[in-house]
């Protein structure tokens, strides 16, 4: 795991694995800078700590939609978006729910045979294939 931090998606590269992008805990700063006249202004980072780096939020989902989009596994995406939607009632707004399918889908969940919701999801949510 690399201590560097991203604030950028041209940073990352095209060839990031899903294994390069895996949400290993978030990550939060806070952030102060002098403005005009010596007025201080505060605000904070929050990011997804992975093997290629601190990488702030919306980079790191844009990274994870880039991917998913380049592995055609939209459809796979869509599913865990549905599995969240349906199983977790603790995340209340969409974004949360976005987030938080975007960290299992890049923890590859639904290979791990000790994730209790694998049979349902299997079942009921995952895409069909021909």
């Amino acid at each position: 795991m690399k201590h560097i931090t991203i604030d950028n998606l041209e940073h990352i590269p095209e060839s990031a694995t899903f294994q390069d992008l895996r949400y290993l805990h978030g990550t939060g700063r806070s952030k102060t800078s002098i403005g005009a006249y010596g007025r201080k202004h505060s605000d904070y980072r929050f990011g997804a700590q992975t093997e290629i780096g601190d990488i702030e939020i919306s980079v790191w989902e844009a990274a994870m939609h880039r991917l998913i989009r380049n592995s055609g596994e939209e459809a796979l995406y869509q599913a865990l978006l549905a599995w969240v939607e349906a199983d977790t009632p603790w995340l209340h707004t969409k974004k949360e729910r976005e987030l938080y399918a975007l960290e299992l889908r890049s923890a590859r969940i639904f290979e791990l045979p000790e994730w209790v919701a694998k049979q349902e999801f299997e079942e009921n949510y995952m895409p069909k294939r021909d």
